[in-house]
């Protein structure tokens, strides 16, 4: 948070980035203590966690019940099917994930903003245009690299 400054955000920016990022990130935290009770071919919302389904819909900005029967039906055709509990998992789980996700998305574009280096909308550059961005690096089996192994992206 302390970093949003640094960027050159004005105080409103930096209040709504701040806000937003933590309601987003709580979402996240408390969409993963949401447990479900049922078996193969049912779900529902456990009772232990109520109050982690009222904080992660306020974070949400969504009614309590909407988002338990988001997590816990399927609407196809209309017509709704109840989920199991291993559905009702991997639907909160991809909840979560693109929650974060969307946010990190918004971050880098907020950021990308506040330091001036939105694109314009145009197809072609003007000559002598220089054009900065922020963008992420993502070793793909970096994770694999012995540890002695010298590496020109020093961390």
């Amino acid at each position: 948070l302390q970093s949003l400054g640094a960027i050159g955000a004005t105080q409103e920016k930096t209040k709504e980035l701040e806000e937003t990022m933590l309601r987003c990130v709580a979402a996240v935290l408390h969409i993963s203590d949401l447990t479900f009770d049922g078996d193969d071919h049912e779900s529902s919302m456990s009772t232990t966690c109520t109050s982690a389904v009222a904080s992660a819909a306020k974070c949400l900005q969504v009614e309590p019940d909407a988002l338990i029967s988001s997590l816990t039906k399927r609407e196809m055709f209309g017509d709704y099917k109840l989920l199991g509990v291993k559905d009702a998992v991997a639907t909160r789980d991809a909840l979560a994930r693109l929650v974060y996700a969307h946010m990190f998305n918004w971050v880098v574009a907020e950021i990308s903003e506040c330091i001036g280096n939105s694109l314009p909308k145009v197809a072609e550059p003007q000559e002598g245009q220089v054009h900065t961005f922020v963008a992420l690096l993502d070793l793909f089996g970096f994770e694999d690299f012995a540890p002695d192994s010298v590496n020109s992206f020093e961390q």
